[in-house]
């Protein structure tokens, strides 16, 4: 079924036998058992996939003779890794190659470690998580200091003088810092084929001016603002990347056997990802044999050591502050050799091409600049010792000189007190100790087995060769979803898969795939928030909603109501909704326990916010998880549905009950019109999003909610056609059991052109559209299409609105607070295990619009705004509805924790459609009911 995308794709594309390796397309690196014939192989291939509209050329470099480089040129990769892994599999048994890798997207957000700011609630979490705030050293040269490279300058006379490093990184941009530093003519972007690699600091980079950036702390000249670690040696540039998470190995395995063809001496690789690129592995393998010395980052925020990091023959290289200490973003592990300085590090700062004096020098985080760093150090040692001693030394002793520096470089690292070497290697860098140490006084130990992330589970039967980049990069998701500190790192709403090659294998191995990488399970994306209130206190004491609304009171106000009857009627409030029967909650003896947990805790609490707590982080224990109980439950509701509407007797309408209650026979044929969207896994039903149908036939839902179950398969004319990868159903039903309201969803009509990823982003359409059978197998039709109209207008009145979803168990996203990057899951889990004990069913949450279409940062094209009703995880694509408007304004998307949730404006979406029927074909807009 995979192969339908190569076949797809070589129809689309045009041959151009360019051997250039541009960003984002579709490729596959073919290992051959032998060396191939180009010419029989591009033939092969042709047959297989039915055209010739593609490229095949050996690996630009021209240094491996197994490798072939198979691309469609035109043609982005926008599928899923799951499924460009068995597309892989499935062509590595038609060729009968020794492995076929895909280029994937890593499947988490790329940090930002120069330090730009993002925009505020699109993407930035995990970054937030790991990134330090401490205060940032006055001296520019602690770095330097720290591991002591002054001290070797001057003992050694020697500062890297004649020494070059080959960095593949983003290219270098010209700053002052850099002056007399580069060898840009020995540098070359292959990306493009040939040419300057000259960073282009474009705006659609992941990662502009990190080239710059690592350039200098390794070999930044004296005087500046800052120094490298040699500043007498070069840097030759090789621009492979646009993002510091490599999505390929091609392209970074030219660029080592470039720098290895112009005699470096060295590679820095400030980069790194979760896969093990088959070509980048032989590439450094080539390299190491060549007597060269290899390092890599060990990778930020993720926690596991990043590949090329943790190849059996690279120096991997993990981040320390300015007091020695571990770094709080960086990867640990056994794979570590050494630590240096990676927190608030003064770097070399070129990040968009309007800067006019090229001279800013500001701190940057990450083990990007550790590595640089130690790649400096590398530089010095061999200044000091000579490359050719070095080089006979180690063939005196039968090892290369990478084996010779590594055990160098570990026997002489700092070890302060306390030191974790089971996670950040041997010490700290020394330079000093490390110059001193004479050539013949290296204890080289005795090579370790190689201790690959997988090795213990898959054993020495395993093939490698063929399913390691798979094995690999599934391995990293296993870590990334277990850990509820790294959860919101993973991209795929669904958990993946491996292929069914690859699980054959795992079970000729002895194990189980389901064991191994974890039964498929849902995760939620984009981010939502759980409630978003910014201040606490304003919350609590509201009648009109969060701090972000324009009728929250101020917070003197607030202090002054708590005071006074606010205190007793807040506690009425509370005592209503835990009095409220369920069934489900009262025959659970912990639900009870934290009820009355609630209860005698409150009033505390409310005295507290009265007499200056700012929130709930200023209690502790029991009294924070009140707090938080409080915020909740006089916060927006989130009110259930049963029947088709909300029930007057729920306690939470409270100042609602005029919108929602009395409304509900307005709101009924929108609420009865959503359901739940789920997949077939295991057997069983699981929650992917939430969806409303339009018309007849037709469901509404976000883009990033099909990402579950449907591949796009790129068409001509910019068009995509959908590969349905699942069984897929939605069900109207209020608890999402009844089988008789379960309709089957048989294709995707039309879709906004990009995938959403996890992180939302006003510049995308996550709007799509999907086609579903109007009578079901049990002979129940379809319920009837929504109305569709424009928001309301400010000059209207209130801009009240109602989000009617299917909310799921909220993830780690719901309760990490941007402001300070903590994180509370079993805080979470006891909240919604008191408020909202049953998941995945329809609730209805109202709320108030905040800001309109193209009042919000980045929605330059004017269709999404934002609001504040009350959504969790599985809220994807749920109708917005205009209270008093009887028809549908909005679809959810996403937003994030304590700032708002984002929406489109569906008519802004249909007129800007209108106008460019590129963006969604208009005219199944034109087909939907309008008022």
């Amino acid at each position: 079924m995979s192969l339908e995308l190569l076949r797809a794709a070589a129809r689309l594309a045009r041959r151009t036998d360019s051997h250039a390796l541009l960003p984002g397309l579709l490729r596959f690196s073919l290992e051959y058992g032998r060396p191939p014939a180009l010419t029989s192989a591009r033939a092969e291939i042709e047959r297989l996939v039915g055209a010739d509209g593609f490229d095949l050329f050996p690996l630009p470099s021209g240094e491996d003779r197994n490798l072939l480089i198979l691309q469609f040129p035109g043609v982005a990769r926008e599928q899923s890794p799951s499924f460009l892994f068995q597309a892989a599999a499935e062509l590595a048994d038609a060729l009968a190659l020794a492995s076929c890798v895909p280029d994937v997207d890593p499947g988490w957000r790329a940090e930002d470690e120069i330090g730009r700011d993002a925009p505020e609630s699109i993407g930035g979490l995990v970054w937030a998580l790991c990134k330090s705030h401490a205060a940032v050293p006055v001296d520019p040269l602690w770095a330097v200091r720290l591991v002591k490279a002054e001290e070797a300058w001057g003992k050694h006379a020697t500062q890297g003088d004649g020494i070059l490093v080959g960095q593949p990184d983003t290219g270098v941009a010209e700053h002052r810092e850099l002056d007399g530093a580069i060898d840009m003519a020995a540098g070359i972007d292959v990306m493009l084929g040939g040419g300057p690699p000259v960073d282009p600091l474009s705006a659609d980079m992941s990662s502009p001016g990190h080239g710059t950036a690592t350039a200098s702390t390794i070999a930044s000249r004296q005087p500046g603002r800052m120094a490298g670690a040699a500043p007498g040696a070069r840097v030759v540039p090789v621009r492979c990347i646009n993002s510091v998470i490599i999505s390929g190995g091609a392209a970074v395995a030219t660029a080592i056997d470039h720098a290895r063809r112009k005699s470096c001496d060295i590679v820095s690789m400030s980069l790194g990802g979760p896969v093990e690129y088959r070509d980048l592995e032989r590439a450094i393998a080539r390299a190491v044999d060549a007597g060269m010395i290899v390092l890599a980052a060990a990778g930020n925020c993720v926690g596991w050591v990043v590949y090329p990091a943790y190849d059996r023959n690279v120096i991997a290289v993990a981040a320390v502050d300015a007091q020695g200490r571990r770094w709080k973003g960086t990867s640990r592990g056994d794979k570590i050799d050494v630590a240096a300085p990676g927190e608030n590090v003064y770097v070399a700062r070129r990040t968009t091409v309007a800067d006019a004096t090229k001279t800013l020098v500001e701190p940057g985080q990450g083990t990007s600049f550790a590595v640089a760093i130690t790649a400096g150090c590398a530089a010095l040692w061999l200044a000091r010792h000579t490359r050719e001693r070095v080089r006979a030394e180690a063939a005196r002793r039968g090892v290369t000189v990478q084996t010779l520096f590594r055990a160098a470089l570990r026997q002489t690292a700092h070890k302060p007190a306390g030191w974790p070497a089971t996670e950040l290697g041997t010490g700290i860098v020394d330079a000093e100790k490390l110059l001193d140490l004479a050539l013949d006084a290296v204890d080289v130990p005795a090579p370790a087995p190689f201790a690959h992330p997988m090795a213990d589970l898959l054993g020495p039967r395993f093939d490698w060769v063929r399913h390691g980049a798979e094995a690999s990069w599934l391995a990293f998701q296993v870590q990334q979803r277990r850990d509820p500190a790294r959860v919101n790192a993973v991209e795929s709403p669904v958990a993946p898969r491996p292929s069914a090659q690859l699980a054959a294998a795992v079970r000729q191995a002895g194990q189980d795939p389901d064991e191994l990488f974890g039964a498929p399970a849902i995760v939620s994306a984009p981010i939502t928030p759980a409630i978003g209130p910014a201040r606490a206190l304003t919350l609590i004491t509201s009648k009109v909603g969060t701090a972000e609304s324009a009728g929250t009171i101020a917070e003197s106000s607030a202090r002054s109501y708590l005071r006074g009857s606010g205190r007793n009627e807040v506690l009425d409030l509370v005592e209503r909704v835990l009095a409220r029967a369920d069934p489900v909650r009262d025959a659970n003896p912990a639900v009870t326990q934290l009820r009355q947990a609630v209860r005698d805790t409150a009033p505390r609490v409310l005295e507290g916010f009265a007499d200056g707590a700012r929130s709930s982080a200023d209690f502790e224990g029991v009294g924070q998880f009140a707090a938080e109980a409080l915020i909740r439950l006089t916060g927006r509701p989130a009110l259930r549905v049963v029947n088709g509407a909300v029930q007057g007797d729920d306690p939470q309408l409270g100042e609602w009950t005029a919108d929602v209650f009395m409304a509900k026979n307005e709101l009924r044929p929108m609420v009865e019109a959503t359901g739940r969207i789920d997949i077939e896994v295991g057997g069983r039903w699981a929650h992917v999003g939430t969806g409303t149908v339009t018309a007849a036939g037709v469901v509404m839902t976000n883009r990033h909610v099909i990402d579950a179950f449907a591949e796009p398969i790129p068409m001509p004319g910019g068009r995509r056609e959908f590969l349905l990868t699942a069984q897929v159903s939605i069900s109207f039903d209020e608890t999402a059991r009844a089988p008789e309201r379960r309709f089957k969803i048989t294709g995707v009509i039309a879709a906004g052109p990009s995938a959403i990823g996890r992180h939302a982003d006003v510049g995308k359409l996550d709007l799509a559209f999907l086609a579903v059978e109007t009578t079901n197998a049990a002979g129940k039709s379809l319920p009837g299409a929504v109305r569709l109209g424009a928001l309301p207008k400010p000059e209207d009145g209130p801009m009240n609105v109602a989000v009617v979803g299917y909310p799921a168990k909220p993830d780690l996203a719901a309760i990490v607070d941007p402001d300070t990057g903590k994180v509370s899951d079993d805080m979470a889990d006891r909240l919604w295990q008191l408020f909202q004990y049953d998941y995945g069913q329809k609730y209805l949450s109202p709320g108030e619009i905040g800001l309109g279409p193209g009042a919000f940062a980045g929605d330059i094209r004017g269709w999404a705004f934002t609001h504040d009703a009350t959504t969790l995880a599985g809220h994807s694509g749920s109708c917005v509805i205009r209270l008093g408007g009887g028809a549908i304004c909005g679809l959810h998307f996403g937003g994030a924790p304590k700032r708002q949730n984002l929406a489109h404006g569906l008519m802004a979406v249909r007129e800007i459609a209108a106008g460019d029927p590129s963006w969604i074909d208009r005219t199944v807009l034109d087909g939907l009911t309008w008022t």
